[in-house]
């Protein structure tokens, strides 16, 4: 689906001077004249009789991608059209058709009309055409056919719809149809001024082309202080205090259970920063005499030389021995 489609507001009358600029013998001069009586500027007028006689010269492809679509380029040159982005009609199916009219009955006996299949084939094509008579029906159905309703509000989303319904009550108002097209205008959101177009960009309507600009701008985001990346442990809102108990560390707990038999070792230091008496100097002697001798309990056994034990391994078995291990001579 093309995202950029417009919808012109077209009168019959509109429509057979089209038709006669391409298969009359004095086409081009009528066209010119056409352009003179609405004082079109001369840089337009000269674009648009240029794509009158390109769509004039035989071709293969279908009547949507040539008159069909230079058909909404004229109407673009002489009177408004509405853009919608991503808005077509021509994706309704069954719930727009009793509202459309097809080309082979709307320009029967024209050459090409037969291969027109009256819906947005690709990029410059045009779509479904919609009769004045047909207009104001499509409408009021709006507003009592759920399934009509349903259909236009999940085509035409939000302000869209809004948009849709005011090309309808433009060509309502001027007794025109309406004929939808793509690739007639494709804006530039960050500069309309460089948008691309072949026919008279400012008779775009300016309300389309703003909610386009509007969904296509992206919201900065507002900077944040950086974070800084820290050591888990530093990051935690928690304060060790000098109790605090630090966590068992098999690496170092488990020579020291070794090394002092079956006597349970504490997994955590205690460091009593205090002395008393104080030391007055630094003698081996005198330290020595202040260290208090340790009770029979606190004896250390002394311990045959043990094998450097690896707790790399798999878990301890419910005994507390390892269910496995490696050893390595120290």
């Amino acid at each position: 689906m093309d995202q950029h489609v417009t919808y012109h507001p077209i009168t019959d009358n509109l429509l057979r001077s089209y038709r006669y600029y391409l298969s009359s013998y004095d086409g081009a001069k009528v066209a010119a004249d056409h352009c003179a009586a609405v004082a079109m500027d001369d840089a337009l007028s000269a674009q648009f009789l240029g794509l009158l006689a390109h769509f004039a010269a035989p071709t293969d492809r279908p009547f949507d991608q040539t008159h069909g679509f230079n058909i909404a380029l004229t109407q673009g040159f002489f009177g408004p059209y509405f853009y919608i982005n991503s808005g077509q009609l021509s994706t309704l199916g069954h719930a727009i058709a009793p509202y459309t009219q097809p080309w082979q009955q709307l320009v029967p006996g024209w050459d090409m009309v037969a291969t027109a299949q009256n819906h947005v084939l690709s990029r410059f094509s045009s779509g479904v055409f919609i009769p004045a008579n047909r207009v104001a029906p499509l409408m009021s159905d709006a507003h009592t056919t759920p399934e009509l309703a349903q259909a236009l509000a999940t085509a035409f989303p939000g302000e869209k719809l809004d948009r849709l319904w005011s090309a309808l009550l433009y060509a309502h108002n001027a007794g025109a149809g309406l004929l939808e097209a793509a690739s007639v205008v494709e804006p530039n959101a960050a500069d309309l001024s460089t948008s691309v177009c072949f026919t008279n960009f400012a008779h775009c309507d300016q309300a389309g082309l703003q909610l386009y600009v509007s969904s296509q701008q992206v919201t900065p985001l507002v900077p944040t202080e950086p974070r800084l990346l820290v050591h888990p442990r530093w990051s935690d809102p928690a304060e060790p205090t000098r109790s605090a108990r630090l966590p068992s560390v098999p690496c170092v707990t488990e020579p020291l259970r070794a090394r002092r038999s079956d006597l349970p070792v504490e997994d955590h230091l205690t460091i009593d920063l205090t002395v008393d008496p104080p030391l007055a100097h630094t003698a081996v002697e005198d330290i020595a005499a202040h260290v208090p001798e340790p009770s029979s309990e606190q004896q250390l056994a002394p311990s045959p030389r043990r094998r450097r034990t690896d707790y790399s391994g798999p878990p301890a078995d419910s005994a507390g021995n390892p269910m496995s291990m490696s050893t390595s001579a120290s």
